[in-house]
């Protein structure tokens, strides 16, 4: 799930391991961790699509998206919203790496 978007360059570090066990032990589901990386790349591409300046590329971290899962926890959305948001993060994606110029250099948000 973590990787699946192109604005996730991550490696599973141990402190991602970490997060993941502790949201694990919190009872935060696979469906809401998924919900919330959805939400955060969404997020990330229309910051990156928006961006003027040299705004970081890349989330390199699951601590990225960690407090998305507890807003996420709290929305009362139905199956419909997220699967428009999951077609949203598909669309932004896809518009992003049309307008990204060739051989950027990485740059990364943690």
């Amino acid at each position: 799930m973590l990787l699946h978007s192109a604005c996730v360059h991550a490696t599973f570090s141990g402190a991602d391991e970490r997060l993941a066990a502790i949201l694990y032990r919190r009872g935060v589901t696979l469906v809401h961790l998924q919900r919330a990386i959805w939400l955060g790349c969404a997020r990330k591409y229309v910051a990156l699509l928006n961006a003027t300046d040299k705004a970081p590329m890349f989330v390199t971290s699951l601590n990225y998206f960690a407090s998305l899962v507890e807003e996420v926890a709290e929305l009362s959305m139905g199956e419909d919203y997220w699967k428009h948001v999951q077609n949203k993060v598909t669309q932004l994606e896809r518009i992003w790496r049309e307008l990204r110029p060739p051989g950027n250099p990485r740059q990364e948000t943690k």
